[in-house]
């Protein structure tokens, strides 16, 4: 009997081995010919590539030295606008969300089917159906954020396109004064070849801006639910970018973010709610921060070569796996709490640095219109020559330019900071229901700004915006 006894040690080390020495062997086997195959082709490339100096890069625009490009002058748009508000845009991007309408498709699937008894417990099936009300929250809060992201760079873009043009057409004006005072045997304060460079320059930008323009009108239509392959199909972003300076409280809007977040709900919820039949969902869930966790449900008690049953029972639900996954999302659960919390942090320090942007090129823009109405003073007096007073307005255009995209930032900032606390969607009237609060909803703050306005009817239904004339 000592002998036996003695043997089953050896013969489970043995075993044990030989598993590690498959296992390594089939690695290799696998691996093997890949690895020699990649080896070779590297050796191979090495030997028929050339060796050469090293060169120029430069475009070949042979093919197109006989076309003319497009005119530099002012060309007359009479596309209508479609005209669509921040807060409509923000809350069509909800409706309209893909993800988040896919995942309300799952839900209400999953609750038609959740008393099938294959599908396990009522409280897994319930779970399910919570979590991904909260997949679907936080989905939704993402198109929002795609939506507004897109809403204001459209409107920068036609800010762009509009100094461009204003600055091609004082260009334009100095060209025909300097050209009146050649015809009259006059030199010209302004040379014509930097004149023809600004030109080209700024048709150039105004290009650039229209590119922009075009695309951010193909995106948002996309996400706002617009239904058109008309290419001239156009949003005209009606805001008035006005600027609130009024300080952030940064310490409230952490705790607004700790109990709306929709993610952070999800894990709540699965952290309450975990015992042995919800040990599927946890697995599920766990899953997203890495594919390894939850691959398998750890052995438990049992222990290496005990029996057939433990082997094929491992995958089943079991107390000790519990405790594991409860102590897995907690872990979880605490870092994302402590990374959103530092990102409500950064977005907010990232919002009052673009307000103090603003401030700088408000100021600059009102020197600049100041400069050129000091200059166009002394015009008349002789004082000042035409090219010095062109100049002004360009750089008083390009400061006013500057001042819009400032504040374009800024509401990129703000929009940024909303979009971390997962208030985008609540504020259009989508919220998952929560159930593990951090703190009582009575002692927050309010989550939306008092003075956001929901979609009007018309929008609300889902219908286009109506069409209005490109305002000045």
């Amino acid at each position: 009997m000592t002998r036996q006894h003695g043997a089953v040690p050896q013969f489970a080390g043995l075993l044990g081995g030989l598993l590690i020495l498959a296992a390594g062997c089939a690695h290799d086997r696998a691996a093997g010919p890949a690895t020699a195959a990649n080896t070779r082709q590297a050796h191979w490339l090495t030997h028929v590539l050339p060796v050469v100096p090293r060169g120029e890069i430069k475009p070949d625009l042979t093919l197109v030295a006989h076309h003319v490009p497009p005119p530099t002058t002012a060309i007359p748009d009479g596309t209508i606008y479609h005209e669509l508000a921040a807060n409509e845009a923000q809350c069509l991007a909800v409706r309209n969300s893909t993800v988040g309408n896919l995942l309300a498709n799952e839900r209400r699937a999953a609750g038609v089917s959740s008393g099938c008894a294959c599908r396990g417990s009522e409280r897994a099936d319930s779970l399910r159906l919570h979590l991904l009300s909260f997949a679907e929250m936080e989905a939704r809060n993402d198109s929002a954020l795609a939506a507004l992201e897109l809403y204001y760079r459209l409107a920068l873009s036609e800010n762009q396109v509009d100094a461009a043009t204003q600055s091609l057409n004082e260009v334009h004006q100095t060209r025909k004064a300097t050209a009146d005072l050649i015809q009259r045997g006059i030199r010209p304060p302004a040379e014509t070849g930097v004149l023809d460079r600004q030109t080209l320059e700024l048709a150039q930008q105004r290009l650039d801006a229209t590119i922009g323009r075009s695309q951010a009108n193909w995106a948002l239509r996309s996400l706002i639910g617009v239904e058109t392959c008309e290419p001239d199909w156009r949003i005209w972003p009606n805001t008035s970018l006005t600027v609130d300076p009024s300080p952030l409280d940064v310490q409230a809007a952490v705790l607004v973010a700790l109990n709306e977040r929709p993610e952070l709900g999800l894990l709540r919820l699965l952290e309450c709610e975990l015992d042995v039949e919800t040990l599927p969902v946890a697995r599920g869930v766990l899953s997203r921060a890495n594919g390894l966790i939850g691959f398998q449900a750890p052995p438990g008690c049992c222990f290496v070569l005990a029996s057939l049953k433990c082997y094929l029972d491992k995958f089943q639900n079991d107390p000790c796996e519990a405790e594991l996954r409860r102590r897995q999302l907690n872990q979880y659960r605490a870092r994302r709490e402590a990374e959103i919390a530092s990102e409500v942090q950064q977005h907010a320090a990232t919002a009052e640095q673009r307000l103090q942007q603003v401030l700088y090129a408000r100021d600059r823009a009102a020197s600049s219109a100041s400069h050129v109405g000091q200059l166009v003073e002394q015009q008349k007096t002789g004082g000042a020559t035409y090219a010095e007073v062109a100049e002004a307005r360009l750089q008083a255009i390009k400061a006013r330019n500057e001042l819009v995209s400032r504040v374009v930032d800024w509401h990129l900032a703000m929009v940024r900071f909303r979009h971390s606390q997962g208030t985008l969607s609540a504020e259009c009237g989508y919220h998952a229901t929560m159930r593990c609060w951090v703190v009582p909803p009575n002692e927050l703050l309010p989550t939306a700004p008092a003075n956001v306005p929901q979609p009007t009817p018309a929008t609300a239904a889902g219908t286009t915006p109506g069409a209005v004339p490109r305002p000045t």
